[in-house]
């Protein structure tokens, strides 16, 4: 019997390419393998069959899900970019500030105010 993991990091560990992936389906609505395969070769070499192993476990994770109803499958998010970032910003009052919200809550105030003066420039 084969067993899922789920990760249990913070955020659901995602990882760089992890988070292309999804800006990806956020943006697209649903995409295939070889459709986010080919603008990450412009980036430079990455397997074919890796970005496939990296879609499968966002699959694992709930974050994807896979229509396997035709020859090419096809993956749509199933989670929101809202939720979840509300998610992995809750895991990390829960889990590193011990559910203290504060220091979150003035980072964001400062965030907005600089962001408000003109001093940010990244839309991160």
């Amino acid at each position: 019997m084969r067993v899922k993991r789920r990760s249990s990091a913070i955020g659901g560990g995602l990882s760089p390419l992890e988070i292309k992936i999804m800006n990806a389906a956020w943006s697209e609505g649903k995409l295939t393998v070889r459709e986010i395969h080919e603008p990450l070769l412009a980036e430079g070499y990455i397997p074919y069959t890796s970005v496939m192993a990296v879609m499968n476990g966002l699959v694992a994770k709930g974050l994807l899900k896979q229509d396997k109803s035709s020859r090419t499958y096809v993956y749509k998010p199933i989670v929101k970019r809202n939720e979840l970032a509300v998610r992995i910003v809750d895991e990390v009052i829960d889990a590193i500030l011990q559910g203290d919200a504060k220091p979150i809550a003035e980072h964001l105030d400062r965030r907005k105010r600089t962001s408000r003066n003109g001093r940010r420039t990244s839309s991160r």
